[in-house]
């Protein structure tokens, strides 16, 4: 036993397990950090998309209560179709953390809950009261484009605190 502790050979094998064991460590988890933040930025992208979208579906509404003609009505279903697509892209459900308590599940799930039970109806309706309009969308859409920010803000948040943690790893 006093053998191994004076013998350097033994000290400095002991020592290069060590380096070598920490060294593994460090990029196995580096790794599975990396790992986590694969499609986050296809998901920010996509969720910043929304607010683009919800604006061009006003506009596009707008138009259509104007003309009322069979190309614009195309126009906003198609937009809407679109919309409805991305909010609910796994691209997007990817991102946000699957555990149903977690915040950001959360609120993803109460923008889509929204956009369900009270943006699309009131799209709905202005698009068959045709040229008179209903402007009800008008005020939900402005309440719910700061929604969407907040959720890619989350996002981004969420996404800067893996890259910290990966530094730190390193």
């Amino acid at each position: 036993m006093n053998f191994l502790n004076q013998s350097i050979i033994t000290r400095l094998g002991t020592a290069m397990f060590a380096i070598s064991l920490m060294a593994l460590i460090s990029m196995i988890s580096s790794v599975i950090v990396a790992e986590s933040t694969q499609g986050d930025a296809a998901g920010i992208n996509l969720a910043g998309s929304l607010r683009m979208m919800s604006y061009r579906i006003v506009a596009e509404t707008q138009q259509h209560e104007s003309i009322g003609t069979t190309e614009t009505l195309s126009k906003v279903q198609s937009s809407l179709d679109e919309f409805e697509q991305r909010i609910k892209s796994p691209k997007l459900a990817h991102v946000i953390p699957s555990d149903s308590d977690h915040n950001q599940r959360q609120f993803y799930e109460s923008l889509i809950k929204e956009w369900q039970d009270e943006l699309a109806p009131a799209l709905t309706a202005a698009i068959q009261a045709g040229p008179q309009g209903n402007a009800e969308y008008l005020k939900r859409f402005e309440e719910f484009v700061p929604k969407i920010d907040h959720l890619v803000q989350l996002l981004e948040e969420s996404t800067e605190s893996k890259i910290k943690l990966l530094s730190l790893v390193q």
